[in-house]
């Protein structure tokens, strides 16, 4: 199959996927198709200039043939840039694909030094807290540094027997905090942090919402992790 016969048969199927998922008109274009979603869809608007452009190519291979032989091949390059953006469509990686660790819970009323013990043995930077079955926010390294740093050598005993609820005021993430299910996709989440008016520090996987018990919790993303799958599943290969 040739590059020509390969790229009109995505620019066909990736046009029918987009108007079946969106409800739009089965007499959509292309370049229709890419307009109306360019704000609707992460991944439309990573790759929209791309995208405009092969629709312009479709339409000039389609209908600007001399003596109807193709004028045009696209590259090797277009068709892999073009087929990852479709299969990306088609089966969109859920958070519950990228959960790799086990999430580590504390009670509200459990000491610093009870939390402390926790990182040394796993080795997380991110604790959900709870209390009473409620949700608290999650606890972060940045929280542990700045306890201990505001802390004088003096207090440091009566610190590591502080309850964690009483230590909240130290972590400025401990709120920052998004909550999504395990079926969402990783397009879910960019749109869920786009909409989002603070800076987000941890985003908790759970099967259900709202957030009521710690067994809800499946996996966690933090921040650092983000700017990785940024590039893996929303800029993809370059």
């Amino acid at each position: 199959m040739t590059n020509y016969e390969q790229f009109i048969i995505l620019c066909n199927k990736f046009t029918r996927l987009l108007s079946d998922t969106y409800d739009l008109k089965s007499t959509s274009t292309m370049g229709q198709v890419i307009r109306i979603l360019r704000h609707r869809h992460p991944l439309i608007k990573q790759h929209f200039e791309a995208l405009d452009s092969y629709s312009d190519l479709r339409n000039v291979l389609v209908h600007e043939k001399y003596d109807r032989v193709v004028l045009a091949q696209p590259s090797d390059h277009v068709i892999r840039h073009f087929e990852w953006i479709y299969e990306s469509l088609l089966t969109p990686v859920t958070l519950k694909e990228l959960m790799e660790k086990e999430v580590i819970t504390i009670d509200a009323d459990a000491s610093f030094s009870s939390l402390l013990d926790l990182i040394k043995k796993h080795g997380f930077t991110h604790y959900p807290i709870f209390e009473d079955g409620i949700f608290l926010g999650v606890f972060t390294d940045s929280g542990v540094t700045h306890a201990l740093a505001q802390t004088s050598f003096e207090q440091l005993a009566a610190l590591y027997q502080t309850p964690i609820k009483s230590l909240i005021q130290y972590d400025e993430h401990i709120k920052d905090v998004l909550v999504v299910l395990q079926k969402d996709s990783v397009f879910d989440v960019f749109d869920a942090l786009q909409k989002n008016d603070k800076d987000i520090e941890t985003i908790l996987i759970v099967t259900q919402t709202p957030l009521q018990h710690e067994n809800q919790i499946k996996g966690l993303i933090v921040s650092k992790a983000l700017t990785k799958i940024l590039e893996t599943y929303i800029l993809g290969p370059q």
